[in-house]
């Protein structure tokens, strides 16, 4: 009898196994891997269901609490305010990061143009608003002379100001021992030892400009069904000769002092 030679695999049939073996593993941790990106997927998505939710609730308690007065300077869209130094009246001077300002007695070379306050030492902010709830504190550690709010685009930038609601600046500020709000004409209450922190209320739908001594008492003074007119709205602030106004990098928060920095 003749012997049965062992049978001979040849090196291309054991690569085909090989392969065979290695696509059917690849296959298999592929599918692992999207089963896991699936499960992963599910718990982000229910994550940010109860986020939705959470926020929505959130919203309500917020629309609640500025329909009945409660807690309002919190209410609306925090802001941190940065100042536009191409508004800058020459008196003042910005800070680097724009977030803060003083006056100065030196009058700097600016170049004139149609966006500058040429005489009055005003400032506004960078952003405007046209829509929403937008609210800003600021904190008055000793200046007793300032003013601040909002006003529109088209303010005048040339020659005195005149703070009234009919040429679109809605302010309040202090001078000395009185609270003003410039209306017309003037509303003053009387202001005794430090102001601490006003908080500035923007609502461009209900046309309602408000501020707050703090944060748990009505408001001292709202502008009511203000018309802005479709035009952006920008915080305002005036800052009288000595004081010094450098906003904080904090909440929507800005500081108002006396003295050079």
């Amino acid at each position: 009898m003749v012997p049965t030679s062992p049978a001979i695999t040849s090196p291309i049939s054991k690569g085909k196994r090989f392969a065979s073996r290695w696509e059917m593993g690849s296959a298999r941790r592929m599918t692992e891997t999207f089963l896991d990106l699936e499960r992963t997927l599910h718990v982000i998505s229910r994550q940010n269901s109860v986020l939705r939710e959470t926020l929505g609730r959130f919203q309500g308690t917020v629309e609640h609490g500025w329909a009945d007065g409660g807690y309002a300077p919190i209410m609306g869209r925090g802001m941190f305010v940065t100042l536009d130094p191409d508004t800058a009246n020459a008196q003042l001077v910005l800070s680097r990061d724009r977030r803060g300002v003083r006056w100065t007695d030196a009058g700097q070379d600016l170049p004139t143009t149609p966006q500058r306050f040429d005489i009055s030492s005003c400032v506004l902010g960078c952003q405007g608003f046209t829509m929403g709830r937008h609210c800003w504190e600021v904190e008055v550690a000793g200046g007793r002379t300032w003013a601040l709010g909002v006003a529109q685009r088209s303010v005048s930038r040339k020659g005195w100001l005149e703070f009234q609601p009919e040429k679109g600046i809605w302010v309040m500020g202090r001078c000395g021992s009185q609270y003003r709000v410039f209306t017309s004409p003037i509303t003053t209450f009387p202001a005794t030892g430090k102001t601490g922190r006003v908080w500035v209320t923007l609502d461009c739908g209900e046309g309602k400009v408000a501020f707050y001594l703090a944060k748990h008492e009505p408001p001292i003074f709202t502008f009511q069904q203000v018309s802005f007119g479709g035009e952006s709205i920008f915080p305002f602030f005036w800052v009288g000769r000595g004081s010094h106004l450098p906003v904080l990098l904090t909440r929507a928060h800005l500081c108002l002092h006396s003295g050079e920095p």
